[in-house]
C-alpha cells in the first residue's frame, strides 16, 4: 500500500482547496427600500442647496474684475523703472501688490476649501449611486412590485442629476482656483521685481552709475535725445493712467471714508477753537504768560487748521492716490507760507521760505527736466542752494545763533551742521558720476528739512490750542 501510494502522482494541495468566495456588495432589502429612499432624496436636497449656497459664481465674478484690474496694474508696471521710484512710492507700490497676493491667497483658500468638499460630496453620490443600482437589480431578480422598481429608478434619476451638478460645481471651482494660480504667479513676478529694484538701488549708491558731470555735458551736445548709456537714474516714471484716473480716487474715498470724515471734524474744531482764541485775544481775556505762545497762529487760524489736519491725514493714509497726495502736499504748503511771517520765529522766518522754495524746486521742479545732463545740473543746483542756506545759518551772524540753546534751538542747532554737510557730499557725488547717491542725499536732506520746519509750525498750532 506505501509502495502505490509513492507511485501515484503528486496531486497540486492548492487545487483541492475551496475557493474563496467573494464578499457580496451590499445592497438594500427590498422592505427598507422605501425608508431608504426618503433618506436619500433628503440628503440629495441638502448637497443641491450647498450646491446653490456655494459663493463660487460670486467669487468667479470679483475675480475676473480683479483680473482685468491687475492686468492693467502690471502694463503700467512693466512700463514703469522701478529702480527710479521714490522710496516712498516703492513701498506703496509693495505695499499694493501684497494686498493683491493676500486676497488672492483668501480666495485660493475658499475656492480649494469648496472644490474639496464638492469632490467629497461627488465620491459619495458615486457610491450611493451603485449601492441603488444593484438594489435595481436586485429588486428586479426578486420580482418585486412596479410601484417599488418605479420607486428606485427615481431615486437613481434623481442621483445621477445631483451628481452632474456636484460634478460641474466643482469644475468650476477647479476652474477659477486655476485662474487664482495664473494671477499669482504674475503678482510674484511684480514682487520680486519690487524687491530686485530696491536691492539694485542700494547696491548702486556707492556706485558711479552716470559718466562725470563734465563727459555728459560734452557729449549731450551730440546726442538729440540726451540720455546716457542705460538709461537717466534720474528720470522720473510718467505716472500710469491708473495714477491720475478720478475711479481710484473713488476708490480711495470709498475705502477712506471714516478717516476723512474723521480729519474733516478736526479741521472744523480746530479751525474754531483758534477763531475763538483770536477773539478772546482781540478782547485782552488771555492771560499774558499764554499770549506770546497763541498770538503767533491766532492770526492764521485757517492755516494752522490745514497744516495740522493735512499732516494728520499724510500719516494716517499713507496709501493716497498721486492726485490726493499731491493735494494733501500742496495744502500743506500754502498753509506753511501762510504761517511763516506770523508764526516763525524772526530769526527762522528767511530760512523758512527759503527751504520751502527749495522743496518746491526739488519736487516739481524735476517733473519738467527729465534728460540728462539738464536733469543733473538741475539737482546740483537744488544741492548748491539748500547747502548755501546751511552756510548761512551757521554763520556767527546767522539765525541760529539768535535762537534760544534750548528746546528748538538746540535741535535746529545740531541738525543743520549735519545737513549741510550731507548737501555738500550730494553735490560731490554729482559730479563724479555718483548719481543715485546724489539723488538720495539730496531729497532726502532737502524732504527731511521741510519735515522738520512744518513740524516746528504745527507743533506751535497745538500749544496754541
Amino acid at each position: 500500500a506505501s509502495l502505490w501510494a509513492l507511485a501515484l502522482p503528486a496531486q497540486d494541495t492548492d487545487a483541492l482547496a475551496p475557493e474563496p468566495t467573494a464578499t457580496p456588495r451590499p445592497v438594500i432589502e427590498i422592505p427598507e427600500v422605501t425608508a431608504r429612499s426618503q433618506e436619500t432624496q433628503l440628503r440629495l436636497r441638502e448637497i443641491d442647496e450647498a450646491v446653490a449656497s456655494a459663493p463660487t459664481d460670486e467669487i468667479v465674478a470679483e475675480l475676473d474684475d480683479f483680473a482685468n484690474r491687475v492686468a492693467e496694474r502690471l502694463v503700467t508696471v512693466d512700463e514703469t523703472r522701478l529702480d527710479t521710484l521714490r522710496q516712498l512710492g516703492r513701498e506703496e507700490l509693495q505695499q499694493e501688490w501684497q494686498g493683491y497676493r493676500s486676497r488672492l491667497a483668501g480666495w485660493q483658500a475658499r475656492l480649494l476649501e469648496i472644490s474639496s468638499g464638492f469632490e467629497a460630496n461627488r465620491l459619495e453620490l458615486e457610491e450611493t449611486h451603485a449601492l441603488w443600482q444593484r438594489t435595481m437589480a436586485g429588486a428586479e431578480a426578486a420580482e418585486a412590485p412596479d410601484v417599488l422598481l418605479g420607486r428606485i429608478r427615481k431615486v437613481i434619476s434623481s442621483l445621477d442629476s445631483t451628481r452632474d451638478e456636484v460634478s460641474a460645481a466643482r469644475d468650476a471651482a477647479l476652474t477659477a482656483l486655476d485662474t487664482v494660480a495664473d494671477i499669482r504667479v504674475e503678482v510674484n513676478r511684480v514682487l520680486e521685481e519690487i524687491a530686485a529694484s530696491s536691492s539694485g538701488i542700494w547696491a548702486r549708491v556707492l556706485t558711479r552709475d552716470s559718466p562725470p558731470l563734465w563727459s555728459a555735458l560734452a557729449g549731450a551736445a551730440r546726442r538729440d535725445d540726451g540720455d546716457e548709456v542705460g538709461g537717466d537714474p534720474l528720470r522720473p516714471p510718467a505716472p500710469g493712467p491708473d495714477e491720475l484716473s478720478l475711479d481710484r480716487v473713488h476708490r480711495f474715498v470709498e475705502r477712506e471714508r471714516a478717516s476723512l470724515e474723521l480729519i474733516l471734524v478736526v479741521l472744523v474744531a480746530l479751525a474754531v477753537v483758534l477763531l475763538v482764541a483770536r477773539r478772546r485775544l482781540a478782547r485782552d481775556q488771555v492771560e499774558e504768560a499764554v499770549r506770546p505762545r497763541i498770538a503767533a497762529v491766532v492770526q492764521r487760524p485757517l492755516a494752522g487748521a490745514v497744516l495740522t489736519t493735512a499732516l494728520m491725514a499724510a500719516w494716517l493714509l499713507p496709501g493716497m492716490p498721486l492726485i490726493v497726495r499731491e493735494f494733501v502736499t500742496l495744502a500743506i504748503l500754502a498753509s506753511w507760507l501762510r504761517l511763516i511771517p506770523v508764526a516763525a520765529p524772526g530769526p527762522l522766518r528767511l530760512g523758512f521760505h527759503a527751504i520751502a522754495v527749495v522743496y518746491l524746486a526739488d519736487h516739481y521742479g524735476r517733473l519738467l527736466i527729465d534728460h540728462q545732463p539738464w536733469s543733473r545740473l538741475y539737482l546740483l543746483a537744488v544741492s548748491i542752494a539748500a547747502a548755501a542756506i546751511g552756510v548761512r545759518a551757521l554763520r556767527r551772524d546767522g539765525p541760529l545763533r539768535a535762537m534760544s540753546p534750548v528746546g528748538w534751538g538746540r535741535l535746529f542747532r545740531a541738525l543743520v551742521p549735519v545737513a549741510t554737510l550731507l548737501l555738500i557730499a550730494a553735490a560731490i557725488a554729482n559730479i563724479v558720476g555718483a548719481v543715485t547717491l546724489a539723488r538720495l542725499l539730496t531729497r532726502a536732506t532737502v524732504t527731511s528739512a521741510a519735515v522738520a520746519a512744518v513740524l516746528f509750525l504745527a507743533v506751535l498750532v497745538l500749544d496754541a490750542v
